[in-house]
């Protein structure tokens, strides 16, 4: 055992390894762009780029309206920089000179790379031009690939380009292009170069300079003039670097209680140098110094009550997730060895020909061959790269949780986001995290089960499966049903795997190796009351925006659907959207009618007659495991955050595209035949783009009809924001907390330097005017009030949870955990909790008075009706939280 003296040492030890993981991160990041050759795309360098740009931009200017007015011969490189948006031209000159700068090259190398890169710039925009479409999908096809290799990008847009140069049915003949050159490079590299090194500074101080070094070629030693930042420019960047790596440490827990905090800045972490890292909120200044203890007691309350919970590192679970990794086995963590592609079917003989040449050389089955294991292989490399990340998280929680594995308790940090939403700091194990972080750890201090512990731990371990749409008294029998199974998985879960079906394996896991010890303890003799259970047993809102929606306006048909009012199972508002939806899809397939209009793009390519509607419509049915709670969840949960159809949309394709991986995966698994989850194609009148659109337009009326509450409400707080910004005051509130937010949305002035082949970079600079852009200021403002109304709740609810002597809590926004006997007072509590928050206050009447107040005059925007719930019949809904 540890004394408090030893383990505030370790605690000491450990805030400052934080630091050190925190400058390797750092250091890690920025190696690889180094390391790739982009030296460019360090973070010190791409402030550097972002600061140099405006005034490369005005020299070049300058030169080209200098040169331009002069009589006599031109500049030889004035026609061809003309060609080139001057901030372009800025941009690749600043990037090539820092890119070769810690190369040793040569200076007429470093010229010439400057003028071959404009020249590129000029050649496929050109292409793009001709066909933009045709562009843009090479173009998608090199960012899904994730390479940043110039030379390979170079040489996909010059095959691309050379199918264009022999033309098709759907192109016109693109012009073969006449190479500028050596010569013409030299200029055009010479004069920008020159305006680098003359005419712009950093700070007030030139940023380049040239100097003579000796390089070795063989046995000799070659005097080479080369380009490199000034030691000024060198100095900046080490103290960038210093300033960088401390604010930015790898946050992690404490092993004694984090200190209460007593201000906005002062509580957390024991350290003062990862202390001033955090504070309390991270905001604007302005809004931070208003947020003291004496203006929001409760808020702090709350905080250090949830700092002061004891948790462990569960260490049954880590030996499992231990085991799985050192074996490599690709179980319940994304695999350890690559993805594997498949071979390639070009023959040997051709695999160095390219494009136009290659195709030549293959018969049309081979090409057509080549061109599906081409896409096949693009999908491959893609989620290679996702799985790399994904393992790369797993590793990291791992060691986390190795390192604190021995400790008896563990704390976790607490601080707020602007609109007052609690989080815990620490980036890898969390009770906020990931299902495998949630998976690795679970409480310190146990509880006995008492008189109802048994009921809400087995309700806990069916919603962890994912059976939590029913009845808790079907959750309890389901458990009971499986102890079987239960018991095979703990006994050996690299054999038994039949935990990984479950939502939350690893939570489900972490479930039931405690469920099996009860039932050892249970068949030995023992009461099941007296068993002491660790385990967070949660209860979660039913789509927690549209709750204070309806809450906040009454709203019956809206309070329904969420289980504000009683009922004797769970609704489920994302299974009534995607019925309401079917409704919709049948009728199409009846009439052949849409009931939309399609966009105008879709329109000219795609005119769909009734037949054709009919067969899109019957199609988008037969989708595998197609049309429901799963496909429209997404935009149901977004809604009253502010999400557009645009984001629909999105979410829609990006469940098509998972079911197809899933089936994928299936497949392989059962080593059979990959089996189409859709009969849409990429292109013709029944391709996946139009499915997907009228699938979105579908399931955003059928949103609509259904959360007329949120449309009116966020109606009214966006009118509101946008009057606010057009009187020129930032929009604020209080919560019922004592919370106040601040949402200050300036207008920015965009410089996005568009290149061919060096991605988008997107400078964004607040104008000192201060203007506020009344889009951003209205586009947020719903979201943000919610997020406030929902962190109020959370508030409320813990400081119930305090007073009534809890020694677990859990928190994520709308997700409330304690230990199985306290689950029953926990719904009490978050019940009455809920009900406090607008039984006596029109929280939206607030928000415009308090602007008013702000703005000092009246402002004529009427609040929106209440409807018809009451709001204490809450009180009697079983289902509200579940």
């Amino acid at each position: 055992m540890r004394t408090i003296e030893e383990l505030a040492q370790i605690e000491v030890n450990l805030e400052i390894g934080m630091k050190i993981a925190g400058k390797e991160r750092f250091d890690r990041n920025n190696k690889r762009a180094i390391d790739a050759g982009s030296n460019s795309e360090t973070d010190w360098n791409r402030r550097i780029i972002s600061e140099l740009i405006h005034p490369m931009t005005q020299a070049i200017e300058a030169y080209i309206e200098y040169y331009t007015g002069r009589r006599g011969k031109p500049v030889q490189a004035l026609a061809y920089i003309k060609l080139v948006e001057p901030q372009t031209a800025a941009f690749i000159a600043l990037k090539t000179v820092l890119d070769q700068s810690v190369k040793d090259v040569n200076l007429d190398q470093v010229i010439d790379k400057i003028g071959t890169r404009i020249e590129d710039q000029v050649r496929f925009c050109r292409m793009e031009e001709h066909s933009e479409k045709y562009t843009a999908k090479i173009k998608e096809r090199l960012k899904q690939g994730r390479t940043k290799n110039y030379k390979h990008q170079r040489s996909v847009l010059i095959n691309g380009e050379n199918r264009l140069i022999e033309g098709s049915e759907k192109y016109e003949p693109l012009p073969v292009w006449d190479s500028w050159g050596v010569d013409i490079h030299r200029h055009i590299g010479s004069m920008l170069l020159e305006i680098i090194l003359e005419h712009v500074t950093f700070e007030g101080n030139p940023v380049f300079k040239k100097i003579n070094i000796f390089a070795q070629a063989g046995k000799k030693f070659n005097k080479i003039t080369k380009v490199v930042p000034t030691e000024y420019v060198c100095e900046w960047v080490d103290k960038y670097k210093a300033v960088m790596q401390e604010e930015s440490p790898a946050y992690r827990p404490c092993v004694i209680p984090p200190l209460d905090w007593t201000t906005p800045t002062n509580g957390g972490y024991h350290v003062p140098e990862i202390q001033q890292t955090l504070p309390l909120v991270k905001c604007r200044k302005s809004q931070l110094h208003r947020l003291t203890i004496e203006q929001m007691p409760m808020v702090y309350k709350a905080i250090n009550a949830l700092q002061a919970v004891p948790w462990k590192v569960a260490g049954d679970v880590l030996q499992v997730a231990q085991d799985i990794k050192a074996l490599g086995l690709d179980i319940g963590m994304p695999q350890r060895e690559p993805l594997e592609i498949p071979p390639c079917p070009v023959p040997e003989e051709y695999k160095e020909l390219r494009g136009k040449e290659l195709k030549v050389v293959l018969t049309d089955k081979e090409w057509n061959d080549f061109m599906t294991w081409r896409r096949e292989a693009a999908s491959i490399y893609q989620e290679d790269n996702k799985r790399k990340a994904k393992y790369l998280s797993y590793h990291s929680t791992i060691g986390t949780a190795n390192l604190y594995k021995d400790f008896d308790n563990i704390y976790f940090v607490y601080t707020m986001d602007s609109r007052g939403r609690v989080y815990a700091k620490s980036d890898t194990i969390s009770p906020q995290g990931d299902d495998f972080q949630k998976g690795l750890i679970r409480f310190a201090i146990g509880k006995k089960l008492g008189t109802d512990g048994y009921y809400w731990l087995a309700c806990q371990g069916a919603g962890k499966w994912g059976n939590d749409k029913c009845t808790f008294d079907e959750r309890v029998r389901f458990i009971d049903d499986m102890k079987d199974d239960i018991r095979d998985f703990v006994a050996d879960p690299l054999t038994n795997k039949g935990w990984l079906k479950a939502d939350k394996p690893w939570q489900f896991l972490n479930w039931c190796f405690e469920w099996s010890a009860l039932m050892d303890w249970i068949d030995t003799g023992n009461a099941p009351e007296d068993f002491v259970s660790h385990i967070p047993c949660s209860q979660d809102g039913s789509c927690s925006g549209l709750q204070h929606y309806s809450a906040m306006l009454r709203d019956q048909i809206g309070g329904f659907a969420v289980n504000l009012v009683p009922g004797l199972s769970p609704r489920d508002i994302y299974a009534q959207v995607s019925n309401l939806m079917l409704l919709k899809l049948k009728e199409m397939a009846l009439t052949g009618v849409l009931g939309f209009n399609m966009p105008k793009t879709m329109e000219e390519s795609n005119v769909l007659d009734k037949e054709e509607i009919k067969a899109v419509a019957n199609g988008l049915m037969r989708i595998k495991n197609g049309i429901n709670r799963s496909l429209t969840k997404p935009p149901v949960m977004t809604k009253t955050y502010g999400s557009t159809f645009m984001r629909c949309k999105d979410t829609t394709h990006q469940y098509f595209h998972d079911l197809q991986v899933k089936e994928e995966k299936e497949a392989a698994a059962d080593n059979r035949k990959v089996v189409p989850v859709h009969d849409f194609n990429d292109s013709g009148k029944y391709n996946i783009y139009t499915a997907e659109f009228i699938c979105s337009k579908l399931i955003w009326e059928s949103l609509n009809e259904t959360v007329t509450s949120a449309v009116e409400g966020m109606g009214f707080i966006q009118k509101l924001a946008g009057y606010m910004a057009k009187a020129g005051s930032h929009m604020e509130w209080e919560t019922p907390t004592g919370f106040i937010v601040e949402q200050h949305a300036y207008e920015s002035k965009a410089r996005r330097i568009k290149t061919q082949l060096l991605g988008n970079t997107r400078f964004t600079i607040l104008e000192e005017t201060k203007k506020l852009d009344i889009h951003k200021m209205q586009s947020s403002s719903s979201p943000n009030f919610v997020h406030s109304m929902d962190a109020s709740h959370l508030v409320l609810a813990v400081n119930g949870f305090v007073d009534a002597k809890f020694s677990g809590i859990a928190v994520v926004h709308d997700d409330f955990s304690t230990h199985a006997c306290n689950t029953g007072k926990l719904r009490d509590i978050l019940r009455q909790t809920f009900v406090d928050l607008y039984k006596d206050n029109n929280v939206l009447a607030q928000l415009l008075e308090h602007n008013e107040a702000l703005l000092l005059e009246e402002i004529d925007i009427e609040v929106p009706q209440y409807g018809n719930l009451d709001i204490e019949q809450v009180l009697k809904s079983d289902y509200i939280f579940g």
